[in-house]
């Protein structure tokens, strides 16, 4: 599912109409986002209410949704600026995951091999090549 909608996602926001206001792009994703998941929650709620659930969140969803805004904005005006689907995701993909890696071992706790390790700089000589 993450990889069809990542796939899809990247299609959607390199086609963003080119003279549209991308901030007006981001209202009418969010707008059938919000009714989206409104549908699912009561399609899938348990007993609960909207607004128990709501309550029991903390701040970070409110720092993601600041991120998500600050995040599609960025790719939208990446690709209007001229950046190809090819270039743009892998590098975004290869940059994410090493500063993941960076997260989870010092936030986190988590341990890294050193094979993962021997990914991540396979990883990072491929972007170099495809950047070129």
């Amino acid at each position: 599912m993450i990889v069809a909608a990542g796939t899809i996602y990247q299609i959607c926001s390199k086609n963003v109409p080119e003279g549209a206001n991308l901030f007006s792009s981001l209202i009418v994703t969010y707008l059938v986002a919000l009714t989206v998941s409104l549908i699912l929650f009561f399609l899938t709620k348990k007993d609960t209410t909207l607004f128990q659930q709501i309550r029991s969140l903390n701040f970070w969803q409110i720092i993601l949704g600041i991120v998500l805004v600050a995040y599609d904005f960025g790719y939208q005006l990446a690709y209007r600026n001229g950046w190809g689907v090819g270039k743009l995701q892998p590098i975004v993909g290869a940059a994410l995951l090493i500063l993941m890696c960076i997260v989870s071992v010092l936030v986190y706790h988590e341990t890294v091999s050193a094979k993962y390790l021997a990914g991540l700089v396979m990883i990072g000589c491929g972007i170099l090549l495809t950047i070129q």
